[in-house]
């Protein structure tokens, strides 16, 4: 029987899991930060990406969480949903929005590293 807590997939998917927990929740305080500022701040694409990349990354961390296979097109997807929504964080130029862009583009990465580590 192999010691699974050494696999580096399953090093990969939980750390995957706990980047996408965190960003999630940095992404759902940002969004209800920017609708409660209003303005071009309540921007319905922003807070739109912004609600996707919660989700997603949501679906993601249940996903890594159970070893599912399904992971890798998931994980696919979030990295590049997350790429997005961090430069649309970066173009607002304010404070609380680059730290949630930092968090989207650090899960943005552990997806990916979850993405190469499935295909190799």
């Amino acid at each position: 029987m192999t010691d699974t807590r050494r696999n580096p997939m399953n090093v990969a998917m939980k750390e995957c899991c706990n980047c996408c927990s965190q960003t999630r929740a940095l992404c759902l305080q940002t969004m209800q930060s920017c609708l409660k500022k209003g303005g071009k701040f309540a921007d319905a694409k922003l807070c739109m990406m912004l609600m996707e990349c919660a989700q997603t990354c949501q679906l993601l961390a249940d996903l890594c969480s159970t070893g599912s296979g399904g992971a890798a097109k998931v994980a696919e997807a979030c990295a590049k949903l997350c790429d997005e929504c961090a430069r649309c964080c970066d173009a607002m130029s304010e404070p609380e929005l680059s730290k949630c862009a930092e968090s989207l583009r650090r899960c943005a990465q552990a997806c990916s590293q979850v993405c190469a580590k499935i295909v190799a």
